[in-house]
């Protein structure tokens, strides 16, 4: 078996499509969104002989002594994709491939392991996170907690009606949005408008990506992107106008989009990470319930990279 490093336009789409099948943050529409930052998206690939055993996704960033790879970027999550599902096989492939990864000569190497693929090797060490994971199968769910549910109830009365997210009649309200987060929290924003419109023309062909909207009398109000992860949506980027909290309008599109996949297939919301010191973001999570679902990040620095 050999570990190889390989750009996605190398490698023929039928022979990584059975693998990844399914996956959003495995494809190559998710992975050239990073294009816009600059980011090469890469495969890293198990091959034994013509055959591809696995390949683990990422993108890198950067270039010589300072290139950086993440898998994947920004809160997205990553994993061997491997064809065999026996396990002792799995999990040998996972070794291997952090190993030949962390060995590359990266500055820093970022890998969300929410899968335990990896295991562990010589050189990273890992930071632990949670998430809460509510199953939202059963047709007749509702959050447990109850001024919840009656918040989003007055929203479906009185509030606006969430919809799908269009960028070329949105965006700029949208912007708008993410300035006013922008100031609320006071850290700089990380996505460009340059992001948020590859992001939206992939939204348009992929509903895994599912963009929601509310706007009050040609106002924005609230946004939401989820991404749809197999079983799972990730509840990933959420924008909103303090003044117009009252409206209740993120927590009616959470509900609204979460009984909306579960019709598709998908079985669990995830929360997403939150820092320990956003006690206001913890709670709102909490309210939905759900349990605690701890994963690693798994991380490399050399010696240029503990100064980047």
């Amino acid at each position: 078996m050999e570990i190889l490093r390989r750009q996605i336009a190398e490698v023929p789409g039928d022979e990584i499509g059975p693998l990844i099948a399914g996956s959003f943050f495995a494809s190559p529409s998710f992975l050239n969104l990073w294009r816009v930052f600059g980011g090469v998206p890469v495969w890293w690939i198990a091959r034994s002989g013509p055959e591809i055993l696995a390949v683990t996704p990422g993108v890198e960033f950067g270039s010589g002594p300072f290139k950086r790879f993440q898998s994947t970027p920004n809160g997205c999550y990553s994993r061997a994709y491997v064809r065999s599902d026996d396990a002792s096989q799995v999990s040998d492939i996972g070794r291997r491939m952090l190993a030949a990864i962390g060995s590359a000569g990266y500055a820093k190497v970022f890998i969300n392991d929410f899968w335990g693929s990896f295991g562990d090797a010589e050189g990273f060490r890992k930071q632990m996170c949670e998430t809460r994971l509510v199953d939202i199968a059963d047709p007749d769910w509702e959050p447990p907690d109850s001024k919840l549910r009656q918040q989003i109830r007055r929203a479906e009365r009185e509030g606006p009606a969430p919809e799908v997210f269009e960028g070329t009649r949105h965006m700029e309200k949208f912007l708008h949005l993410v300035k006013l987060s922008e100031q609320r929290l006071g850290v700089k924003q990380k996505y460009s408008s340059a992001f948020f419109e590859a992001l939206a023309a992939v939204a348009a062909t992929d509903d895994r990506v599912q963009w929601v909207w509310c706007e009050h009398e040609s106002r924005p109000v609230a946004s939401s992107i989820f991404l749809v992860e197999g079983e799972q949506v990730l509840h990933w980027q959420v924008y909103f106008d303090a003044a117009m909290a009252h409206l209740q309008a993120t927590k009616l599109i959470v509900f609204a989009t979460a009984r909306k996949l579960a019709a598709t297939g998908v079985r669990r919301l995830n929360m997403g990470a939150t820092p320990p010191e956003a006690e206001g973001s913890l709670e709102f999570k909490r309210k939905w319930g759900g349990d605690v679902y701890r994963y690693g990040i798994l991380f490399k620095k050399s010696w240029v990279g503990r100064w980047l």
